[in-house]
């Protein structure tokens, strides 16, 4: 049973959560959030992070098309899928495995055979602008295209260019985990940023590729790209990048990856930009709440908050809000819970992350619907 509940994943809104806070948020304004740095916070590297972030956006979608064109056209198409099982079968594979004993060490692993970084690349098509049919699948309310749909075959391709990464360009069903020796899982779901809005009556595009490799992880690119009639290049519409990990089918500890083989200028950028998202990924753990109590700045900016919208008693007269533009947030809370069935399980034979992405990022349009009367526009995750 999966229970989604509608929330923001910032460490400082948390804590402004956490204490209790009401903060306000504009009705009239699109779903875009501006954050205003203090000082003392551009000292801890925060704004220095972002800065680097957006560059790396800037330059990824470049990068990826040089790198794309060294990839081999016959392997481009191929993405590793399960092979069909019977639930049934599955619940009795599982049952009979928990009965078994037997471990995997690294040293009885087979060779790891170092990769190109254009081997992983994989692409997939939705034809959207040839088939009405398929468009209908995909379509939202308003005509659009539903943005949740697509989250999950973004983690279904990440997912499939790691297993790419670890067996071979050419592979095409994935067998039983415990004959494959691993599995791999969706980490985090570092960014997604939306470039351009999307245009329903072209065909899409979805392609990625690994980018970086550390000890047990993998840092995996996406890309969504639209072309139409008469075309001749496609438009980038977003660029994302999942975190994945490889993990020991019988120990469930982590289990060394393929190394990439770095070649070229634009491979060696790339590289670098997996492993500053790493490093950021691993700083922001470290300074978590879970962790670590908040500093002076994040104090400071809750004071700041507190005296700007904490003022708000509408049990007081001339004290709440009158304009109506305003609204607690507590009050944008939504949950739902759901039973998961087998239908929506994945190579594991567990719930799909994919489908829960999709589910989360539903259930977060369906708040901003409520509290804002003007149209959305999605920028970045």
């Amino acid at each position: 049973m999966i229970r989604l509940v509608g929330h923001s994943p910032n460490r400082f809104i948390k804590f402004l959560h956490g204490c209790g806070l009401a903060l306000t948020t504009r009705l009239s304004l699109p779903l875009r959030c501006t954050f205003h740095i203090c000082p003392a916070l551009r000292n801890d590297g925060f704004l220095c992070s972002v800065v680097e972030e957006n560059h790396d956006v800037n330059a990824m979608d470049r990068l990826l098309k040089t790198v794309m064109a060294r990839s081999n056209p016959a392997f481009n198409s191929i993405m590793p899928i399960r092979k069909p099982v019977l639930w049934s079968e599955a619940l009795l594979n599982t049952s009979n495995a928990l009965g078994q004993t037997t471990e995997t060490s690294l040293t009885n692993q087979d060779p790891l055979v170092p990769r190109n970084m254009y081997d992983s690349y994989t692409e997939l098509i939705l034809p959207f602008g040839l088939s009405a049919r398929r468009k209908e699948e995909y379509i939202n309310a308003s005509g659009g295209i539903r943005m949740g749909k697509l989250m999950e075959h973004l983690d279904s391709l990440a997912g499939s260019i790691s297993y790419k990464h670890m067996l071979r360009p050419g592979v095409q069903t994935l067998v039983r985990i415990q004959e494959h020796g691993f599995y791999i899982v969706t980490a985090s779901v570092d960014r997604l940023d939306m470039l351009t809005p999307l245009d329903p009556s072209k065909d899409l595009r979805l392609s990625g590729q690994v980018i970086h490799t550390g000890r047990s992880s993998m840092e995996v690119a996406v890309k969504m790209e639209t072309i139409g009639s008469g075309q001749p290049d496609y438009e980038t519409v977003l660029l994302g990048r999942f975190s994945m990990v490889c993990r020991d089918a019988n120990t469930h500890k982590a289990r060394q990856v393929n190394p990439l083989i770095i070649s070229t200028p634009e491979e060696r950028s790339l590289f670098a930009m997996g492993e500053r998202t790493k490093k950021r990924r691993q700083s922001g753990a470290l300074r978590s709440l879970s962790r670590v109590p908040p500093n002076w700045a994040e104090a400071k900016a809750l004071h700041d908050f507190y005296l700007q919208y904490g003022q708000y008693d509408a049990e007081e007269p001339g004290e709440s809000d009158t304009t109506g533009e305003k609204v607690w947030m507590g009050d944008t809370r939504i949950g739902n819970c759901m039973i998961m069935f087998p239908q929506e399980r994945n190579v594991h034979q567990k719930v799909f992350g994919g489908y829960l992405m999709r589910l989360a990022y539903e259930v977060n349009v369906a708040i901003v619907e409520t509290c804002n009367v003007s149209r959305q526009t999605l920028h970045n995750f």
